[in-house]
C-alpha cells in the first residue's frame, strides 16, 4: 500500500534529525499519542521509504550518520588542550611530559590514516556547507 501524504511527509521530517517524535509532530501526527512514533517506525512501508531516502541521500551526498564520528576524536583533543594549559600554568613540567606523550602517540598515527583523516573531515564538511547553502538540511 502506497504511503499517505502525511506519512510521507513523516519520512521527509524523520531524514531531518532522526527523531521519531519530532518528525510526527512537524508531520501534522497528533503530540497526544506518545506510542504513535513508534508504530510508524514498525510500519514496513515507511521503514523502506526512510531506508531508500537515507541511501539516496548518502549517495547524492556522500555522507553517512556514520561518518562524523572520527570527527569526535578532533572534538575532544582540541577540548582536551583546555585543561593543558591550565595545568601547563601551574605545573610546566608535568604539562610538558604530557604534552610529548601526546606527540608521540599522534606521530605513532600511520600517515595513510591522516591522509584519510584529512580527505573525510574536507568531503564531510564541504558537503555539509553544501547543504547548507542549498537548503537541504532544513
Amino acid at each position: 500500500m502506497p504511503l499517505t501524504p502525511r506519512q510521507r511527509r513523516f519520512v521527509e521530517e524523520y531524514l531531518i534529525d532522526l527523531n521519531a517524535r519530532h518528525a510526527a509532530r512537524r508531520a501534522g501526527f497528533s503530540p497526544g499519542s506518545l506510542s504513535y512514533p513508534s508504530r510508524l517506525m514498525r510500519n514496513p512501508e515507511i521503514a523502506r521509504a526512510i531506508a531508500q531516502a537515507m541511501a539516496e541521500q548518502a549517495e547524492r551526498t556522500g555522507i553517512t550518520r556514520e561518518r562524523p564520528s572520527f570527527l569526535y576524536v578532533c572534538y575532544c583533543m582540541i577540548l582536551a588542550a583546555l585543561p593543558m594549559g591550565v595545568l601547563y600554568a601551574f605545573d610546566p613540567d608535568h604539562a610538558q611530559k604530557i604534552a610529548l606523550g601526546l606527540g608521540a602517540w599522534l606521530a605513532a598515527i600511520p600517515d595513510p590514516v591522516w591522509q584519510l583523516f584529512t580527505i573525510g573531515y574536507l568531503g564531510y564538511t564541504g558537503g555539509r556547507s553544501w547543504e547548507k547553502v542549498k537548503g537541504a538540511g532544513k
